[in-house]
């Protein structure tokens, strides 16, 4: 019983509250009905309700991760947003998902 919640669309500012409200409840309510459940904010919206990806841990989207048992961080991270994220995540870096994706050229 794991999840992602992956929410791509911008928000107006109660929205944005209500979704970490929300976090905190299904974060909790998981861990009732399975210790080992988790689940994963992706990197999309900011706290000022933007989708405005930011590819590292940051002040526009560390409220989120606080709420819940981990962040997948979008996939065009530079080197300098993984050590921003190793900085800002303190004792929770092993809660941080990482992935590259690659693009390849098919020839027939």
């Amino acid at each position: 019983m794991d999840g992602l919640l992956t929410l791509k669309m911008d928000f107006q500012q109660n929205g944005v509250e209500n979704i970490q409200v929300f976090l905190q409840y299904l974060t909790s309510e998981m861990k009732q009905l399975n210790r080992e459940s988790l689940v994963i904010w992706y990197d999309a919206v900011t706290v000022e309700g933007k989708l405005e990806w930011q590819n590292s841990i940051t002040d526009l989207n560390n409220a989120f991760f606080k709420c819940c048992d981990g962040i997948f961080l979008n996939y065009t991270w530079q080197d300098w947003q993984l050590q921003l994220t190793r900085d800002l995540s303190f004792d929770r870096i092993t809660d941080v998902l990482c992935w590259y994706r690659c693009f390849g050229l098919v020839v027939v």
